[in-house]
């Protein structure tokens, strides 16, 4: 049996703590090897010594289409790095990083110190990598994408081509490197391998502190949750009045009102009905002519004669809808990784993007009303070094209980509550998901890009004074 006392202390703290351990015989002689083996890897391996992975340089041409320009460390030193790594790599073997964890982390009794061993086993296992960049690839006979910078896919091409030679796991390898070089994927091979080697180090230093080889050693805090903002311009309809006739000067005075949108359109597209207003009001908004401003922003609409809203006077003559829009932030804050995951359809071989939520701790959702109120948000994320997405509008506005326009799927669940006599809400019917705002788009066809719609908004655009301008005519 071999007893050991040691001491830990945080780098940003006084405070000491004894912590002991007891190693039964076996369990000490596979640390011991494991030591001997490491210092074997930062003797022979330069490198281990030196770190080095590779280079990669990507460059598109329409003519040429992708061009790959690659860099790797000499393959006899790879081939020295990856020789002196099995013994701590492979996973069946007795001193593996794996096992010597779960040795290490079965003996010392401190939070801190198990703290320490997990974020150097995500260092191990290329997480930390990961939280930086992910590469994916496919090929023919695939039905999905593969994550090339994991640990599963590692382990393919170190089996398959560098350890045992496996048959299967070679073939695996080569069929996702149809589109592109394998030796892209090598260099990012090589990087996951680097990780582990300063895994293996930060390891190494602790046994030998418990093996009174050294007086210390430094290993890595886990860094702070990440914390990512998404930011998402939602507007509301806050308040709606029709007025029916006005004076031809009243009408004529709006329309010189500068600091209030004002559109006088000759006619709606699909009649001069309210669903004809709310159509037009929400290709403004789509493509920009409502403000993107925080807080209230009031919108005149001069109908066209003939207007029938369904709660006014009756048909319009000069008439007018006086709208108040109440436009919000949505901040939905993320605590961990954001990302997203390459999806291929199976019948058509399409790509899509779609999130990738295992990374993610938590999530909360803000709202925010006032332009002073989303400064101060700004200002306080960025000091402390928090992620802020792009700001984006929400395509559709909450009106009444669903999104403008409605979707069938809204409409049959509005039909599907009134059948059951269940109140039909806005939560009843949307829900809380804000994706919900862009099914329009996928159950009418349109592509948003193709059509010119561009729903990014500049975040500090929103806090600025903005001039209506001059009165907007078009009859769509």
């Amino acid at each position: 049996m071999k007893h050991v006392k040691c001491l830990v202390r945080k780098s940003d703290s006084k405070k000491e703590t004894v912590i002991e351990a007891t190693f039964s015989n076996d369990q000490w002689a596979t640390l011991k090897n494991f030591c001997r083996y490491t210092d074997e890897l930062f003797e022979e391996s330069r490198l281990a010594r030196e770190g080095g992975a590779g280079n990669l340089k990507l460059s598109w041409t329409q003519e040429e289409g992708a061009h790959y320009q690659v860099s790797l460390p000499d393959s006899g030193d790879v081939s020295t790095l990856l020789h002196r790594l099995r013994p701590l790599i492979l996973q069946d073997e007795a001193t593996s990083v794996k096992n010597i964890r779960s040795v290490l982390g079965h003996r010392l009794e401190h939070e801190g110190v198990r703290n320490q061993l997990g974020w150097i086993g995500k260092i191990f296992e290329g997480r930390r990598l990961q939280s930086l960049f992910q590469i994916h690839a496919s090929g023919p006979s695939h039905d999905r994408f593969y994550q090339i910078n994991s640990e599963k896919t590692l382990n393919a091409w170190l089996y398959g081509f560098e350890y045992h030679r496996n048959v299967k796991h070679r073939e695996h390898i080569e069929s996702l490197h149809g589109g592109m070089p394998l030796e892209v994927s090598k260099v990012f091979f090589l990087h996951m391998i680097q990780e582990k080697v300063e895994a293996i180090r930060f390891l190494r230093g602790v046994v030998a502190v418990l093996g009174g080889e050294s007086k210390e050693a430094i290993v890595p805090l886990p860094p702070p949750p990440r914390i990512s903002h998404q930011l998402y311009l939602l507007p509301h309809i806050e308040f709606i009045q029709d007025i029916s006739e006005m004076s031809a000067e009243n009408r004529a005075m709006l329309a010189k009102v500068n600091d209030t949108p004002t559109f006088a359109p000759a006619h709606f597209e699909g009649g001069n009905t309210f669903t004809g207003a709310m159509h037009y009001l929400w290709n403004r908004w789509l493509e920009g002519s409502i403000p993107a401003k925080l807080g209230t922003l009031p919108v005149f609409l001069l109908v066209p004669d003939g207007f029938v809203s369904g709660f006014g006077d009756g048909p319009a003559k000069n008439g007018l809808l006086n709208l108040v829009f109440k436009m919000q932030v949505v901040v939905v804050t993320v605590e961990g990784e954001v990302r997203t995951k390459p999806i291929k359809d199976r019948t058509t071989g399409e790509v899509s993007l779609d999130l990738d939520p295992s990374g993610m701790r938590s999530t909360t959702v803000t709202v925010v009303d006032t332009p002073e109120v989303f400064e101060k948000f700004l200002r306080d994320a960025e000091t402390k070094g928090e992620d802020l997405g792009q700001l984006l509008k929400v395509p559709r506005f909450p009106f009444r209980r669903c999104y403008w326009p409605p979707t069938m799927k809204a409409q049959q669940r509005i039909k599907e509550l009134k059948e059951t006599g269940e109140e039909a809400t806005f939560e009843a019917i949307e829900g809380p998901d804000l994706g919900r705002a862009w099914e329009i788009f996928s159950e009418i066809g349109i592509d948003l890009e193709q059509h010119g719609i561009n729903l990014w908004v500049d975040r500090e655009s929103i806090l600025e004074e903005q001039d209506a301008g001059e009165v907007n005519t078009s009859s769509t």
